[in-house]
């Protein structure tokens, strides 16, 4: 993920990574790259950032590391998917641990399985 002030320091920036990448010689996926805009002209069209010569498309939301992302005048994402993931598993277990002696159980397990399978591992920060 990329990130910065204006249009042209992200063109300038793609830049200096298209180079890079030739001098690593591997090259950047452009048709699963995207652009995301946030700030009060949002909406408006701009000119297009182009990666190893191909324009990326501008997107009203992208998914990164589990979390969707929105393009509006602040900062938005959605957690929904997120919340969605972690209660299903929670449910799972809470159902089949429900006949467990003490809530221990369920709170070990949901600490276990449940933040893992709906948390990428770098937000899944935890004390087990």
């Amino acid at each position: 993920m990329l990130v910065c002030h204006s249009v042209s320091a992200m063109q300038k920036t793609l830049d200096i990574c298209s180079q890079q990448a030739q001098l690593l010689d591997f090259s950047f996926n452009t048709v699963k790259s995207v652009a995301l805009r946030i700030g009060p002209r949002y909406k408006y069209n701009c000119t297009p950032l182009l990666l190893n010569g191909f324009a990326l498309s501008y997107v009203q939301q992208t998914k990164y590391l589990g979390i969707v992302l929105k393009s509006a005048r602040v900062f938005k994402c959605m957690l929904d998917s997120a919340k969605v993931k972690f209660y299903r598993c929670f449910n799972a277990i809470y159902y089949r641990a429900k006949n467990a002696g003490t809530e221990l159980v369920c709170v070990q397990l949901m600490k276990s399985v449940c933040l893992c399978c709906c948390m990428p591992r770098s937000l899944a920060t935890y004390e087990v």
